[in-house]
């Protein structure tokens, strides 16, 4: 018996195949395939013949001349050909090479060595072979072998395996082309694994793929991928048991399954099959934008969009698919609330459109748009160039002029990066005194919160309260039992809130305060003087850290006003009475300050007093430095 790799094998064509089937040219000859067991060759079934019986003429005797044996004037021809090989086994395949085991059948039925010119046909295919010699159509693999005692051991071996499971039968036919029976089917995986738990995830124009491959001989994985759950093409060849396949065209049915790899490059039963649909997101909100004006017309430019809203980056920034940008809309209104109308649709590429206004005041939005939706505007721009960054109540809002706006451009800022804020309500805060709350985040990129930031100088910071019966009531409608005036604003400082005070505009339900602080600011009620209210609670911190780094080196006091928006004066002394130094109004309107120096120098260590005056009052306290 001779061994070889499957690359050696010799196929032989279909139409060999069929004339092997055959056995022989003779006219009357007795097939393989017969009826043997006192069927329609007429041998009686008592006589316990079969086909794989030595037939000689004694033992047929006086049956040779029955009627059912004759064939026109003569007799029909009995042939000899091989036994039916019956214990055909398949190995498992150990690397990459899979052995055939069975015994060698008789040469003539049962009887006889296999002589010069006898072969094996070896049938190898990925689907079981049927039986009848004469019906596979599929290739041969022909194996000459002579001299091969009966019922000795056999053996082959095949390698070059690319699919996972294989089917093999044998059959043997002598010099003359007689075939015995097909042999018993046998069959191997060319190696032992599987794929578990195959799960798809449907993300931003991406699928995520998640599965668990079972055997210990997996070195890799194929990742296929469909568009109609029929043709599947590999993306993909990955050592994890994970894939993230992008960019995928959102809202398309993408279907996927998963085939282990061995170290010989086999390749094992692929996974149940999944689908995936990805989605996209709008584009993020223009940012960067810049309002030029003229005496005739208003130029609105701004930056190139590269994300979406999430902040998540387009996956082609230079030339973005059409679910990530399309272009930009221009909207213009006569009023910030004002139903904007359409001014101009712009492509990808286009960042500018000058308006001619004819010297009439005009507010603009500027929106980037793909083809699920634009982004959402939360900033107007009055034809001036101030800006006006707007929560959902379309009152409530951070107003920017426009030379403090120009700091936020990437250019300006130090961040490299232009600066957004978002306005946004936030109703789950309001209840019992507190009648409004909004946060003003700053964003760099757009997309990136960005902590401890506060502008160069103040801005106006104007929220908006809903009233019922005449009095205030938070946002979630529960009354509140303070009147119109006894309200303040408050602002969260990272660790409380601490009182903003504020002025209150009961005819538009307005309080407004400036502050060079974004974060969360808050309507509450507060019983208001007719005079300037000092309260040790509006000092930021009764211990200061004075050593130039930036964190708790100053002492801020913050008032109220009054209506007659008194301006107190301020002043520190130490224990023994003696003048430390003068406060200062601070950054913040309603402030004084003092940073921990005496005549340019930090004071030592200790307790101190601060002394507040205005409006006829004095408010004394004391705190303390820590260095």
């Amino acid at each position: 018996m001779k061994k070889g790799l499957l690359a050696a094998l010799v196929f032989l064509p279909l139409a060999w195949a069929a004339r092997a089937a055959t056995m022989q040219s003779a006219t009357n000859v007795l097939y393989p395939g017969d009826d043997n067991s006192g069927g329609e060759d007429g041998i009686a079934s008592v006589s316990a013949y079969t086909l794989g019986d030595a037939l000689g003429e004694a033992a047929a005797g006086s049956r040779m001349t029955g009627n059912t044996y004759q064939m026109g004037g003569g007799l029909r021809q009995i042939m000899a050909y091989p036994d039916v090989v019956t214990d055909l086994a398949a190995g498992q395949p150990a690397a990459g090479i899979a052995t055939m085991t069975w015994t060698s059948p008789g040469y003539d039925g049962a009887f006889g060595s296999l002589q010069a010119g006898t072969s094996y046909y070896i049938a190898l295919a990925t689907f079981t072979v049927a039986s009848p010699f004469s019906s596979f159509n599929g290739l041969l693999v022909s194996v000459s072998t002579s001299g091969v005692a009966q019922a000795s051991a056999q053996a082959f071996s095949v390698t070059g395996l690319t699919q996972p499971t294989y089917y093999v039968r044998i059959w043997t036919v002598d010099a003359d082309g007689n075939a015995s029976f097909g042999s018993n089917v046998a069959s191997f995986s060319s190696f032992s694994a599987a794929i578990a738990s195959f799960m798809a995830a449907s993300g931003l124009k991406e699928a995520l793929l998640t599965w668990t491959g079972t055997g210990a001989s997996i070195s890799a994985y194929h990742v296929y991928r469909s568009l109609n759950d029929v043709t599947f093409v590999d993306v993909a060849t990955t050592t994890a048991p994970s894939f993230i396949d992008r960019p995928l065209i959102s809202y398309t049915s993408y279907y996927y399954k998963v085939a282990p790899v061995d170290s010989g490059g086999a390749e094992g039963p692929a996974s149940p099959v999944v689908q995936a649909v990805p989605y996209t997101l709008p584009p993020l909100l223009p940012t960067g934008i810049v309002v030029v004006p003229t005496s005739n017309d208003v130029t609105v430019s701004w930056s190139t969009t590269t994300h979406f809203s999430d902040g998540t980056v387009f996956y082609d920034t230079a030339s973005p698919a059409s679910d990530e940008l399309q272009g930009y809309q221009l909207y213009r209104s006569t009023s910030i609330c004002a139903a904007p109308t359409l001014l101009a649709t712009l492509g990808v590429g286009q960042n500018s459109h000058t308006d001619v206004t004819g010297g009439l005041p005009y507010f603009y939005q500027v929106k980037s748009y793909n083809s699920l939706s634009a982004s959402t505007a939360t900033v107007v721009f009055d034809s001036l160039g101030s800006a006006y960054y707007v929560a959902d109540d379309c009152q409530s809002k951070a107003i920017i002029p426009d030379s403090l706006n120009k700091q936020l451009s990437a250019g300006n800022n130090g961040y490299g990066e232009d600066i957004a804020i978002i306005a946004q309500r936030r109703p789950q805060d309001t209840g019992g005194e507190i009648i409004q709350s909004v946060s003003f985040t700053p964003l760099l990129g757009g997309h990136t919160p960005l902590a401890n930031f506060h502008l160069p100088s103040p801005a106006t910071i104007q929220l908006h309260y809903l009233t019922s019966g005449g009095r205030p009531v938070p946002q979630n409608l529960v009354a509140s039992a303070a009147p119109a005036g006894d309200l303040g604003m408050y602002w969260n400082n990272g660790a409380a809130f601490q009182k903003m005070y504020g002025k209150v505009d009961t005819t538009d339900q307005i309080v407004d305060v400036e502050s060079p602080n974004l974060g969360v600011y808050q309507i509450r009620t507060l019983a208001r003087s007719a005079g300037p209210v000092f309260d040790v609670s509006n000092l930021a911190s009764r211990v200061i850290t004075p050593n130039g780094d930036g964190l708790n080196d100053t002492l801020i006091f913050t008032y109220d006003p009054g209506p007659n928006n008194v301006v107190p004066t301020g002043q520190i002394f130490d224990l023994k009475g003696r003048q430390v130094a003068d406060m200062t109004p601070g950054a913040v309107p309603n402030t004084l300050t003092w940073d921990g120096r005496m005549n340019g120098r930090y004071v030592t260590s200790g307790v101190y007093i601060y002394q507040i005056k205005g409006g006829g009052q004095t408010f004394n306290g004391t705190f303390v430095v820590a260095r």
